[in-house]
């Protein structure tokens, strides 16, 4: 039986009260806006985990520079990982925030039943709520779902979740996913038909000896949707944490090895026509150019491949298990 105590969904962000991006609190509260009405819509108990990493000392903490709308079937935690600990952790002196280990944190402490990896700068589309609602989501699979980019900010003062979606909608620049997609009534292919044909020659069927007994995994935005069960992202011990992967391409090395565990990659059809079942990413001023694999992060994929479960991934204190952590419920 689900309820506030024992939910169905924990969502896990990685946060921190810089203004990253710009706009970042008007982001956040979207995000948290639309969970709240969703989950109330479709019943489903969630809580969001919101792991405040290194928070700036010149700033409030994200806790107080938000609103939480009352519900019966979400709540909010923060969980703090103080700029002390940080500062003994990091290598790095340039990184103020450490993603992907910051994602163990909360992956680590969440209490539901599945768990769900994105960022707060997304506006979840309803279709993966329904898709959450039905109850039918299975352990030993890990589900995926692309990505609208968009070129404005949701103003958070529109209100209600079905006008966030129709601003989203409009302001489409960009689709991460599979190759088509619709919008103004008219089919857009994301690469030219040549490109595409030799990007999937590159990208897919040169892979495929390489990846054998694989098929070549979906590397497009992983990072901002990867949803699977409590039990299996134990199974996985969370994304790599070894520096400097839990930092750029953490996302990508973990669907290697998620299949190396023998977990099944589902990844969710967005409906181009609705353009609900996917998520809508927010711009960043600052963003920094499309991120590329390095020649390291493609040899540990294939590292992971060759060696298999015997891959040496992350110990059994794995998100900062040993540390008692402050944290904030509301």
């Amino acid at each position: 039986m689900y309820n506030l105590e024992n939910p169905y969904l924990s969502i896990v962000v990685v946060v921190r009260n810089d203004d990253y991006g710009g706009r970042l609190l008007d982001k956040i509260q979207v995000f948290i806006n639309s969970i709240y009405e969703l989950a109330n819509r479709y019943r489903i108990y969630i809580e969001i985990i919101f792991v405040e990493w290194n928070p700036p000392k010149e700033n409030k903490l994200l806790k107080e520079c938000l609103i939480f709308p009352s519900s019966n079937y979400c709540f909010s935690r923060f969980i703090l990982v103080p700029r002390e600990l940080h500062e003994f952790l990091n290598k790095n002196p340039k990184i103020y925030l450490y993603e992907y280990l910051g994602k163990n944190v909360g992956i680590r402490r969440a209490k539901g039943e599945f768990i769900l990896i994105t960022n707060p700068d997304n506006l979840i589309g309803e279709g993966i709520f329904r898709k959450v609602s039905s109850m039918n989501l299975q352990h030993g699979i890990f589900y995926r779902a692309g990505r609208y980019n968009i070129n404005q900010v949701i103003d958070p003062n529109l209100k209600y979740y079905k006008f966030y979606l129709e601003f989203a909608k409009k302001h489409i620049i960009d689709w991460r996913g599979y190759i088509l997609y619709y919008s103004g009534n008219k089919w857009f292919i994301k690469y030219n038909p040549i490109k595409w044909i030799k990007d999937f020659w590159v990208n897919i069927l040169s892979l495929i000896p390489k990846y054998y007994p694989y098929f070549p995994p979906a590397l497009c935005t992983p990072g901002d949707f990867i949803l699977m069960s409590k039990k299996d992202w134990f199974k996985v011990k969370g994304f790599l944490e070894r520096i400097p992967y839990s930092y750029t391409g953490g996302d990508g090395v973990l669907i290697h090895w998620l299949l190396v565990n023998n977990l099944k990659q589902v990844y969710w059809i967005n409906n181009p026509f609705t353009k609900d079942t996917c998520l809508y990413s927010q711009p960043q001023n600052n963003r920094k150019k499309e991120y590329t694999l390095s020649l390291e992060e493609q040899n540990i994929y294939f590292e992971i491949l060759k060696n298999k479960s015997s891959f040496r991934w992350n110990d059994d204190d794995w998100g900062l298990r040993r540390y008692d952590l402050e944290e904030f419920i509301l």
